[in-house]
């Protein structure tokens, strides 16, 4: 059930997708150094504003494998719908996070759990990642999620392979930020690390696409090691700038379901 949580949570969080562009060597990644590396990141991802995406998940764990399909509305500038769903069974799971705050409703379970979203700082347990930068990051990668700017000034250590280059970040909360640049200024890998040097987050970004002037993946990778958890979502399709209202981020619930804090599930373990 933990699962289905962490999953619901992930991909509230997740999404958002190769035109030819000049690779750059080793020499010039260092040459350019995390600060300019970093705008040059963030001019080549483009803008997105209001954004439909619908695509299959995938979910590896402990206790098996299984395939569902989401629905993500994005509403700039911090408003998710998930819906998640599977062929035979209909809504398994919904998520919003709006306002501030997050519902996730799990209709088998007829209940629905509240909480608030902190901005940029440390939910208590990280595993969750129930941080506004952490989610729009999963949501639309983090060249449109992070300010570059604000980035540079933090980072603490670069190294540049034959691969890539890695920037070293380090967040207000004494958690680490890792950041994998391609040498096609794309973003391949970021790896959020606890204050113990734990990697507890790890988000892999693939092939790459041109959207409506914005380069976006189409398949994002979450990765939980703690929970041997793992999350891939590939897209299907993406509608640019839907109009939305606020109903579209309100869910339809039951009358007298369950509402519990979602902190409450929080074994005392992963709160460090």
């Amino acid at each position: 059930m933990r699962g289905s949580r962490t999953m619901v949570v992930s991909l509230a969080i997740i999404l958002s997708g190769c035109a030819q562009y000049r690779t750059l060597a080793p020499a010039d990644l260092l040459e350019l150094g995390p600060e300019r590396l970093l705008q040059q990141v963030a001019e080549r991802a483009g803008e997105i504003g209001n954004l439909r995406t619908t695509g299959t998940i995938l979910i590896r764990s402990d206790r098996g494998a299984f395939s569902a399909r989401g629905v993500v509305l994005y509403a700039e500038p911090d408003s998710i719908r998930l819906d998640i769903s599977i062929t035979l069974g209909g809504i398994v799971a919904q998520g919003v996070i709006a306002g501030g705050t997050v519902q996730i409703y799990m209709p088998t379970e007829q209940m629905v759990m509240v909480g608030e979203i902190g901005d940029g700082v440390d939910s208590g347990y990280q595993d969750m990642s129930l941080d506004r930068t952490v989610i729009l990051e999963m949501m639309l990668g983090p060249a449109l999620a992070y300010d570059s700017v604000h980035l540079a000034a933090n980072a603490v250590h670069y190294d540049v392979s034959a691969e890539h280059a890695i920037i070293a970040i380090d967040q207000t909360d004494g958690t680490h930020l890792l950041l994998t640049v391609g040498p096609e200024l794309e973003y391949r890998k970021s790896a959020h690390v606890d204050q113990q040097g734990e990697v507890f987050l790890e988000i892999s970004y693939r092939n790459y696409r041109n959207f409506r002037g914005a380069r976006l993946p189409q398949l994002v990778v979450l990765h939980y090691p703690r929970d041997q958890f793992e999350l891939e979502f590939e897209v299907v399709s993406r509608t640019m700038d839907p109009e939305y209202t606020a109903e579209d981020f309100v869910l339809d619930l039951p009358a007298g379901i369950n509402r519990v804090p979602v902190y409450s599930f929080i074994p005392p373990a992963a709160q460090r």
